[in-house]
């Protein structure tokens, strides 16, 4: 049989770990940012004024100051709501049209959030809302004493500003003081249960020791601050050489071991001396990557190692997340789990979808302490599975006719049956190759699972041996 089956495929994607925030006061920023912009000024010219002249008042009109603390309020408002997050990993359509994912809810302060659930969440697939199934957050193990290596990307790219202002170094060295902030530093103790250490390395086409082990917060951050960026970029010397390569490091820590190795660009390495000299000093290795999809490499290294990576991060609020995320996940926190119901794909006649849809998850704002009219959101995304293969099933497989002298000339029939399996079929013809054999009816549509009875006749001319085969011109077609 033959069947003309056309299979329609979307350019495959990667699961891009973007964050994002979003609040109702989006909708009025660029009116009150036009409005505002010339009141402010006044306001600030005045300002000047009072304080250049010792024996003016200091005085304001009304609208000024209620400009002025809209401000603030405005200000104060937007920086708590950038300050949350939530991260939404492992999407996983295995049980489609059932999808699972995982996610983390984070504050201000890098710690997790509890209380996100069913009423207080949304799901959007490409902006349809999809209806949520379960969600169950299991409750957090004590905490575990880390010894974090921070392995940052000091090459010459690193001094690029993406959006003409945040050069990639900024990005990095805000997100790895956030990460530095939000750790437990200290000896352990029942008093400081979780107690960490951490080390900070750079590298380009070398690498650096920029701060060896220590307790010291502020010797972190002032570490972190010292980056220039410089050189080339060579993952190799990031991870493995001497003096400062992560995993060389790492192999001293007194604790559970971590890596996370940030980088703006793809170097060379050799990953399976990275991935075994991980596994020889039992390091676990988490990777972010700036601005574009994470090489091949670096996917291999952390999933060999049990960690992740988090990638085409592009904004200070989006590094500090993944860093957080990180932190949290390196102390073997179980994420949250999140189910709930698709649909399948439109099917359109003659092509079988393979789509790529985007996943937001919504939480009501007063989960994170907000306002509950804002909203913290994170984005992931899958590919939905590939359809089973189309098929037209045809029993019994073939038929046989026995005739005798006496039957020559006299037509004999048998039936058959053709069922379609997996897509709606259309029939445009049913093609014999031998003229002796017909089949009827040669024009039919079938609908996914439904069944068409064949009847094949033949007429023997004269007596003997005679073979023929069907070829079925078909294409598959939504029949209602």
């Amino acid at each position: 049989m033959e069947s003309s089956t056309r299979l329609f495929r979307l350019e495959e994607r990667y699961e891009i770990r973007k964050f994002s925030l979003k609040s109702k006061l989006d909708e009025v920023l660029s009116f009150w940012f036009t409005f505002l912009f010339f009141h402010v000024h006044v306001f600030l010219a005045r300002a000047m004024t009072i304080s250049l002249h010792s024996r003016s008042y200091a005085r304001c009109t009304v609208f000024d100051c209620l400009v002025f603390a809209f401000l603030f309020l405005f200000t104060s408002s937007s920086q708590a709501l950038l300050a949350q997050s939530l991260s939404l990993f492992n999407v996983n359509p295995s049980r489609f049209p059932q999808v699972s994912g995982q996610f983390y809810a984070i504050d201000s302060t890098g710690r997790l959030v509890r209380g996100v659930g069913v009423q207080n969440t949304t799901i959007l697939e490409n902006g349809v809302n999809r209806r949520i199934i379960s969600i169950s957050c299991p409750t957090p193990p004590p905490p575990q004493s880390l010894s974090v290596v921070l392995t940052l990307d000091v090459s010459g790219s690193m001094s690029f500003a993406r959006d003409g202002k945040n050069r990639n170094i900024d990005i990095m060295q805000g997100a790895a003081k956030a990460f530095v902030n939000a750790m437990t530093l200290g000896t352990p103790s029942p008093t400081l249960p979780g107690g960490s250490e951490c080390a900070v390395t750079s590298f380009d086409h070398e690498n650096y020791l920029n701060q060896d082990w220590t307790t010291d917060r502020a010797r972190l951050l002032r570490a972190i601050d010292s980056l220039k960026p410089q050189g080339g970029t060579d993952y190799d010397a990031g991870f493995l050489t001497k003096p400062g390569g992560g995993i060389e490091i790492a192999k001293s820590g007194k604790y559970k071991r971590i890596v996370v190795f940030l980088t703006d660009g793809t170097g060379s390495g050799n990953e399976s001396d990275i991935i075994r000299a991980a596994k020889d000093q039992d390091v676990r290795v988490y990777a972010v990557t700036l601005g574009f999809p994470a090489p091949l490499l670096l996917r291999n290294v952390t999933q060999a190692t049990g960690g992740f990576v988090l990638e085409n991060i592009t904004t200070p609020e989006q590094a500090r997340q993944a860093f957080w995320a990180i932190l949290i996940a390196a102390q073997d926190t179980p994420p949250c789990d999140i189910l709930w119901e698709s649909s399948p794909p439109e099917s359109n006649c003659g092509t079988i979808g393979v789509f790529f849809r985007s996943v937001t998850m919504a939480v009501e704002g007063n989960v994170f302490g907000l306002p509950k009219s804002s909203i913290v959101d994170g984005q992931s995304g899958y590919t939905l599975p590939a359809p089973p293969q189309a098929q037209l099933i045809v029993n019994p497989p073939s038929v046989g006719f026995n005739l005798t002298q006496a039957q020559i000339g006299v037509p004999q029939t048998r039936t058959l049956t053709l069922t379609a399996r997996n897509v709606n079929y259309r029939i445009f013809n049913i093609v014999s190759s031998d003229t002796n054999f017909k089949v009827s009816p040669t024009q039919f549509s079938l609908a996914n699972g439904t069944s068409q009875t064949l009847t094949v006749s033949f007429t023997a001319r004269t007596a003997g041996y005679a073979v023929a085969s069907f070829s079925v011109v078909a294409d598959t077609c939504g029949t209602g």
